[in-house]
């Protein structure tokens, strides 16, 4: 008997021995906010993950923001230094402090200036999500916006806001170690973490001064017009006399734009509610998308950018079918 317990003290010895030294800088990092002074708090749009190993720190980019592909993923490695309190990273040194999955980093020299990053909760990874939940018309709550996810790569936002442009924003989902990002390509949008979606709702996590919550609830839309109602040949009737004709050629999946000796060739699309036309090879751009205000028989209306009286700028242009 005494052999037993002495062997299962032995046991319990060995097992305690090769059991994995922890760190408070484990697990994954974000740059959260800049502090100035005691009240000034400036976001972080940093698309970097940090995981720091040994004496080096393991850098993820979620979005090459040098070479604008925001659908790419890189990584590189820098060494850094731990004593104490004193971090030495990238050539700078600052004081460090640990709490409530949070680093500080103030810079030496620096009396008003502290750097925060948030460590990312292991309830993020592996959400239970579904790729075909993000399609169609999305109420933001909390926000006067609304997002038009008119296919798996183009949104189509209400209002301009920060990280959100017009006429159109790119998007795509990314994983890395059982994190789903929300990545919007523009830079002042940050990255946001798919938490939870149903047919219904999305449910995003962003990271801005500290985590905040975004919930996006999908609105019942039904399409006003359906392409056939686009298709055939037209000529623009409202603009000045002494401006070239706009002719548009609309078929199936291309449209053939004409006005006096520039044409361009597109493909097009509707989104969900037929409420816009968009092109999406130059959906980014302000002739990219174009608002439907009215098509009707033999006569349609639209507001569009760039081919109507005002030149660089947007128009209400009228156009009738041309009968052949």
């Amino acid at each position: 008997m005494k052999k037993c317990i002495g062997l299962l003290g032995l046991l319990i010895l060995l097992s305690s021995c090769t059991e994995k030294e922890t760190s408070p800088l484990d697990g994954i990092w974000i740059t959260s906010y800049t502090k100035l002074g005691k009240k000034q708090k400036f976001p972080s749009f940093s698309r970097n993950l940090l995981e720091f190993k040994d004496s080096t720190v393991l850098i993820t980019a979620i979005g090459d923001m040098s070479s604008s592909k925001f659908d790419e993923t890189t990584q590189r490695t820098l060494k850094f230094q731990l004593q104490d309190s004193l971090f030495n990273f990238a050539g700078d040194q600052y004081i460090i402090k640990f709490g409530d999955d949070s680093l500080y980093l103030k810079p030496i020299g620096s009396k008003n200036t502290l750097i925060v990053f948030k460590r990312l909760a292991e309830s993020l990874q592996n959400p239970k999500f579904s790729r075909s939940d993000f399609q169609g018309k999305f109420s933001w709550l909390g926000e006067n916006q609304k997002l038009d996810f008119s296919n798996d790569s183009i949104i189509l936002p209400e209002k301009q806001m920060e990280g959100i442009h017009l006429p159109a924003v790119k998007w795509n989902i990314i994983e890395y170690k059982g994190y789903h990002f929300f990545n919007i390509h523009d830079e002042l949008f940050g990255l946001a973490f798919i938490k939870s979606t149903d047919e219904n709702n999305i449910f995003l996590l962003k990271n801005y001064i500290g985590f905040k919550d975004i919930h996006l609830e999908k609105e019942n839309t039904e399409a006003q017009y359906k392409t056939m109602d686009f298709l055939g040949k037209w000529k623009s009737s409202n603009l000045r006399q002494e401006e070239a004709i706009v002719f548009l050629d609309i078929k199936d999946q291309e449209i053939r734009i004409t006005k006096g000796e520039k044409e361009r060739l597109e493909l097009w699309s509707l989104n969900q509610g037929a409420s816009k036309m968009f092109f999406p090879s130059s959906v980014e751009d302000p002739e990219g998308v174009w608002r439907i205000l009215e098509v009707k028989d033999d006569f349609m209306r639209i507001e569009a950018y760039g081919i109507g009286s005002v030149a660089n700028n947007i128009s209400i242009i009228e156009f009738q079918k041309i009968k052949e």
